[in-house]
């Protein structure tokens, strides 16, 4: 089978990836890229670079397949560790799994010099649950079960439903906290990171605010605590704070 990846291919829903982690199974494939469109199918396919994996991933429209095309292609997709090389591709001919063929500088096995890569995660997903064969699985839409048929998101999502304090409906009132000056690489996860230690927040309660064009965080959050006194300690011990990869300082304060 061979499988063509030139960068002059027309837009197809049919993406060609390399740069994944070594191990990777269809199933983190599938739990990872499915919080960024609807996978189709996918499928493992051998890599000549060490240490690495290759993918073909079908998404379920052209128009998915340009978007993770012009918005993952050597960023980091939220769930996995390292930059991905995401390409349009086409595949030919018969059965089996076949080899990548070794790709030019600057992703050459060989090649010394590595252009910056800047991480994105266009989609805002909760926290990193775990991590598999170098991969950090996180929630997301996939269809990933475990064989005696329990699944973690059913379950996290069930007790939302029912249980979890903001789980159906996540509180917006006198304990939501408007936060400003948050670097472009900001995820809902590092916001949890930042925010929980000052008091208990809201199932999903945690929100970066995303450029729909570019996935950037466009410097804003919010985040719904449950408690009045966990909003103010924040407010107190971060407002006016510049700490390091912040170009400007933090404004946090409670939401008008």
């Amino acid at each position: 089978m061979s499988f063509d990846r030139d960068a002059n291919l027309p837009p197809s829903d049919n993406l060609f990836m390399a740069d994944l982690p070594e191990g990777i199974t269809e199933d983190m494939l599938r739990q990872v890229f499915s919080s960024y469109g609807t996978v189709r199918d996918c499928k493992v396919i051998g890599s000549n670079t060490p240490g690495t994996s290759a993918a073909l991933v079908r998404f379920a429209s052209v128009q998915e397949g340009e978007w993770i095309v012009a918005n993952l292609n050597g960023r980091i997709p939220e769930g996995l560790m390292a930059p991905v090389v995401v390409r349009f591709s086409s595949s030919k001919g018969g059965k089996g799994k076949g080899k990548v063929a070794a790709r030019p500088a600057p992703y050459h096995a060989t090649a010394t010099v590595v252009p910056p890569r800047i991480p994105a995660m266009p989609v805002s997903r909760g926290p990193v649950l775990e991590t598999r064969g170098g991969v950090a699985m996180a929630g997301g839409k996939g269809k990933g079960k475990c064989k005696d048929g329990s699944c973690i998101r059913s379950c996290t999502q069930s007790l939302a439903e029912q249980t979890l304090p903001g789980g159906a409906k996540c509180p917006n009132d006198g304990n939501t906290v408007f936060v400003a000056g948050l670097p472009r690489d900001t995820t809902n996860l590092e916001m949890y990171h930042m925010f929980s230690p000052f008091g208990a927040i809201a199932y999903k309660g945690c929100t970066a605010s995303l450029d729909k064009m570019t996935g950037d965080c466009i410097g804003i959050g919010f985040v719904n605590y449950l408690d009045h006194d966990a909003a103010l300690a924040a407010i107190t011990a971060l407002n006016g704070l510049q700490p390091q990869g912040c170009i400007k300082p933090l404004e946090v304060k409670l939401k008008t």
